[in-house]
C-alpha cells in the first residue's frame, strides 16, 4: 500500500489505544504506522497497530494524544509521536486536584493531615495561573497548625515550567511560643513534562512582623512506568512547622490524560506538623497513608 492510503475510521477508544474499523479493501497487519490529520491536513498523531480483529484494528497512542471518534487513520512512514517520558501536554482549561496525607500519632504522639489542594487556569498556549494550598495542616490537639496558600502565574511548556507565586504562610516567632501569619513569596520549577519524567521544586519565604523568614521546601518527582501509571516520590517540610516524605503511583482512571480525564494518587510514606502544648513545641509525626484525586475539565 502507498502511504496516504486510508486504513479505517476511529469508534472508540480503550485505554491507551484506538479502536478502528476498517471500511475498505485493505489488508492490516500488527506495526503498521496509522497518522491522524487535523481539518488543515496536518499530522497530529501517529500511532502504531497493536492488535488485529476480524473487522477492527488498535493503535497504540501516546499520553495527552488526542484523536476524536470518526476520524480517519491513514498508513505513513512516520516514528509514532508518543512519548513515555515527553509526552505534549495536556489541552484541559481547568484542572482540581487534592491530596491528604493522614498521618497515624503513635504511641503519646498526635494524629493529624497533610492537605494539598489546586485549582490551575490554563490563560494561553504556555500562561497557566495556580490557586493553591500546599499545604494546611488543621490544628487537631496540640497541633499548632500549617497554611500555605498562593496564587501563581507561570509559563509552562513541554519540558519546564516556571512561576512565582504570592499569598498567605504560616511562621513560627522566635520566641518559638505562637504561629503567626504573613505575606507568603514561593517560586517554582518544573524540569521536565508534566505528564512524563519530571521533578518539581518550590520553595517558599514568609514575611511576618518586618522580619523574613524560611517558610517550607518540597520536591515533587514522577516517573513514567507505562501508559496511564507512574511512579511517585515525594518529600518536603519547613522550619518548626511540617514535614512529609512519601512514594505512590499515579494512575489515569479515565480519559486520555487532557480534558475529561481523571487520575488518582496513592501514596504511603510519613508526615508530621509542629505541636507546642504550653512550654515547649515537638515535633509530632507518624506513618502515612495518603490519597488524592485530579480532574481535568
Amino acid at each position: 500500500m502507498l502511504v496516504g492510503t486510508p486504513l479505517g475510521k476511529v469508534v472508540e477508544r480503550k485505554e491507551g489505544a484506538l479502536v478502528m474499523e476498517t471500511q475498505w479493501s485493505v489488508h492490516i497487519e500488527r506495526g503498521m504506522r496509522v497518522g491522524f490529520q487535523d481539518e488543515r491536513g496536518d499530522e497530529t498523531a501517529v500511532g502504531r497497530v497493536s492488535k488485529v480483529n476480524n473487522r477492527t484494528f488498535h493503535v497504540a497512542l501516546g499520553i495527552n494524544e488526542d484523536v476524536p471518534v470518526g476520524s480517519i487513520g491513514y498508513l505513513t512512514d512516520h516514528e509514532p509521536s508518543g512519548s513515555l517520558e515527553a509526552p505534549p501536554q495536556g489541552t484541559y482549561p481547568l484542572s482540581m486536584a487534592l491530596v491528604m496525607r493522614p498521618w497515624l500519632g503513635l504511641n503519646s504522639q498526635e494524629s493529624g493531615v497533610l492537605i494539598d489542594a489546586a485549582v490551575r487556569l490554563r490563560l494561553g498556549d504556555k500562561a497557566k495561573l495556580t490557586m493553591a494550598v500546599e499545604p494546611a495542616a488543621p490544628p487537631f490537639g496540640s497541633v499548632t497548625g500549617v497554611f500555605e496558600g498562593y496564587v501563581a502565574p507561570s509559563i509552562s511548556m513541554r519540558l519546564a515550567e516556571i512561576g512565582f507565586g504570592i499569598g498567605v504562610g504560616s511562621a513560627v516567632n522566635d520566641a518559638g511560643t505562637a504561629t503567626e501569619f504573613g505575606l507568603l513569596f514561593s517560586p517554582i520549577l518544573r524540569i521536565g513534562a508534566e505528564d512524563g519524567l519530571h521533578l518539581r521544586a518550590r520553595t517558599s519565604a514568609v514575611l511576618s512582623s518586618g522580619i523574613a523568614s524560611f517558610g517550607s521546601f518540597r520536591a515533587e518527582g514522577q516517573i513514567p512506568l507505562t501508559y496511564g501509571l507512574w511512579l511517585l516520590l515525594a518529600g518536603g517540610g519547613g522550619q518548626r512547622s511540617y514535614a512529609f516524605g512519601d512514594i505512590g503511583l499515579r494512575l489515569l482512571m479515565s480519559g486520555a490524560g487532557s480534558r475529561h480525564s481523571w487520575f488518582a494518587k496513592v501514596l504511603i510514606g510519613g508526615a508530621g506538623a509542629t505541636a507546642y502544648d504550653g512550654v515547649v513545641r515537638t515535633n509530632e509525626s507518624g506513618p502515612t497513608f495518603g490519597l488524592g484525586v485530579e480532574g481535568r475539565l
